[in-house]
């Protein structure tokens, strides 16, 4: 019983560096607060794509978390442990059924033992448990072993409709996380005829209405968004442009090469490829016929030695989702080996023990082989987790591995950016660029730097490229608003920021800037609402909160203006922002002052010019300076006799 603690120990050893990482890359697509606010009714908590039960996972997430990557990482781990935990019990079952003669029960524990706390310590099972939403490979790995772990027990226990049910419940569950999940039935199926019947044709008259179930989960797929396979989604990647189901067939045998080389030597390891299309015809040719020299031999070994057939199956059914003729729109990445790297596992550990019993070595050999690998692995796995520490660090690692990626040179650069190194940030952005010229997203986030660095006209150059290049795109849209806004040309603002809300309805910023220009032209009415939804978008975001308060307070029509939600929005708002933010503290005055208490809106304009004294704002100072001297003025008019 000691083992299991065991591995669960080790996992927890292993990831313990990464829980306090921050969210990256699609992280920040997926992990919103106008995504994750609802748990109730169902269908919010479940979410309007193809995988309900990760929108489910990550929905309880922010219920009892909110936005802090902490609680997140710590459920992706405890999923990689439960999945280790199933790993070992399919394998120990598995070797229980097939042990040689003279090993028994206490053997098959120790192999499973060993595949499993290799698995968990592989470095390249960090994308699926570190990368937050990568969640859905290892959720769906958990489900797929799982579905299998019950396949073996309801042919074992007496209790074989339970398990049964358990294996379809499983699948299910499976088939609504991710995609990948499409090829359960067929493995449990190839499992059976291995490992517990002896043939298709038996497993299939003894276990009919279980596979009949499992059958029956594929429907479930129907839901699935075409998009998602197909590019248009972000789930899909990255916004690269769709490839041709040839383009991705010629590629994938050279990404699978470099999938199995990872599971022998991992490293580098690699965020983000950005793997381009295969064209040379000899690389071609020769990846093509070592792949499918491995395919015939997995065929082969089927029909001769069954349970070697098996793992070699399992890798390419489990692979053959994203690693076929369907194009999605990223060729590699590493989360994919996943479940794979399993089967690969166990064929390196049958393997090593069919060795070490051949050669009549003495019993340690093995134990002490095991420490060395495992060692090597988890300290990898240490190290790799590091990276994660900062979006900086991670896109270094991409860049140095793949400099001739945009993406990861572009991401790079907006990394630094965020960390107000705008100067440094230029020089992979223009690289990114030059890499290749027609992306719009390194020119909108060029322009973002160049605006930051007062260079406002060559960043104006940048985002009209942008536009001309992806009309559509919002965050140019909203880029240009703003760049114009701050020149007072604010017409011109207000029609790029409608566009930027048009083409990117969950853009909070967006949102908020289109209120801000509203409220400039005296559209107050229509500032109100875009300020409101953006407190749907975003209700911890205290800019929107204070400017629906300023309306509220100051509103000329009795039917709009209401002090007591002003003041409500304008402390939560105050709150929100620490009290440290001038603008803030000068609206929840003004709220106050609507609401007649006068003591506490002197107060809060006293600290809000202090604020802005700290912070060097001169126009905000002399603004929030009359604002006190207007109160000051009326407390004294109205205490005088």
């Amino acid at each position: 019983m000691w083992r299991p603690w065991f591995l669960v120990a080790v996992g927890a050893l292993l990831y313990a560096n990464s829980l306090s990482a921050p969210f990256l890359f699609d992280d920040l697509d997926w992990i919103r607060h106008d995504r994750l606010g609802a748990l109730w009714p169902p269908a919010a908590a479940l979410g309007d794509g193809s995988r309900p039960i990760l929108n489910l996972s990550l929905a309880l997430n922010y219920a009892l978390g909110g936005m802090d990557p902490t609680g997140y990482r710590v459920v992706n781990l405890f999923v990689h442990l439960l999945a280790a935990l199933a790993l070992y019990g399919v394998v120990r079952r598995t070797f229980m059924r097939r042990a040689p003669s003279g090993r028994g029960a206490d053997s098959a524990a120790a192999l499973a033992f060993a595949v499993a706390l290799l698995w968990i310590a592989h470095p390249l099972a960090t994308q699926a448990v570190t990368y937050v939403i990568q969640r859905a490979e290892s959720l769906m790995a958990l489900f797929y072993l799982l579905t299998l772990y019950c396949v073996i027990r309801s042919d074992e226990s007496e209790r074989r409709v339970a398990w049964g049910l358990g294996a379809v419940a499983c699948c299910a569950l499976g088939m609504q996380t991710k995609e990948v999940m499409v090829t359960a039935p067929l493995v449990a199926l190839l499992y059976d005829r291995t490992f517990l019947a002896g043939s298709f044709a038996a497993a299939l008259r003894s276990r009919g209405a279980l596979y009949a179930g499992l059958a029956a989960t594929w429907l479930l797929l129907l839901r699935v968004d075409p998009s998602t396979l197909s590019g248009g989604s972000a789930w899909a990647g990255f916004g690269l442009p769709e490839l041709s189901a040839m383009e991705y067939a010629r590629s994938q045998p050279g990404v699978i090469l470099h999938y199995l080389r990872l599971c022998f030597w991992p490293h580098p390891l690699v965020l983000d490829y950005g793997w381009p299309v295969a064209d040379e015809f000899g690389a071609i040719l020769g990846s093509t016929a070592l792949l499918a020299a491995l395919g015939m031999a997995t065929l082969w070994a089927l029909c001769r030695v069954p349970p070697l057939g098996f793992l070699g199956a399992c890798f390419f059914l489990v692979l053959a989702p994203t690693s076929s003729v369907m194009p999605i729109v990223d060729l590699a990445f590493e989360h994919r080996m996943y479940l794979p790297l399993a089967a690969v596992v166990v064929a390196v550990v049958v393997a090593a023990d069919t060795a070490i019993s051949r050669l009549s070595a003495p019993a340690w050999v093995g134990g002490a082989l095991l420490v060395v690998i495992a060692v090597s692995l988890s300290a990898a796995t240490v190290s790799r987790n590091r990276d994660y520490r900062s979006a900086e660090v991670m896109w270094r690692t991409v860049v140095d591995a793949v400099p001739e990626n945009s993406r990861g040179q572009r991401n790079l650069g907006v990394a630094l950016m965020g960390l107000d190194r705008n100067e440094e940030a230029l020089f992979y952005l223009q690289e990114a660029i030059a890499l290749n010229p027609q992306t719009p997203y390194a020119r909108v986030n060029l322009a973002v730097a160049l605006i930051a660095l007062g260079q406002a006209d060559a960043a104006e150059a940048h985002l009209r490229d942008a536009l001309k290049m992806l009309p559509s795109y919002a965050d140019a849209h909203s880029n240009y608003g703003q760049l114009l806004q701050r020149r007072g040309e604010l017409e011109a603002s207000l029609r790029h920021l409608r566009a930027a809300v048009h083409y990117g309805p969950s853009d909070v910023l967006a949102q908020l800037n289109l209120a801000n220009v509203l409220m400039r032209i005296g559209r107050s009415d229509e500032a109100l609402h875009y300020f409101r939804k953006a407190t749907q978008l975003d209700p911890y975001m205290p800019k929107p909160l204070a400017g629906a308060a300023w309306i509220l307070a100051t509103h000329p029509d009795p039917s709009v203006r209401n002090p007591t939600e002003a003041v409500r929005l304008a402390e939560r708002a105050a709150e929100l922002s620490s009290w440290q933010d001038s603008v803030v503290l000068s609206a929840l005055a003004t709220a106050y002052d609507a609401a007649g208490q006068r003591d506490r809106a002197i107060g809060a304009t006293e600290q809000a010019l202090q604020r802005a004294t700290e912070l060097g704002a001169t126009g905000e100072v002399q603004r929030t300076r009359a604002q006190l001297e207007r109160y000051r003025a009326d407390a004294a008019n109205s205490a005088s006799p």
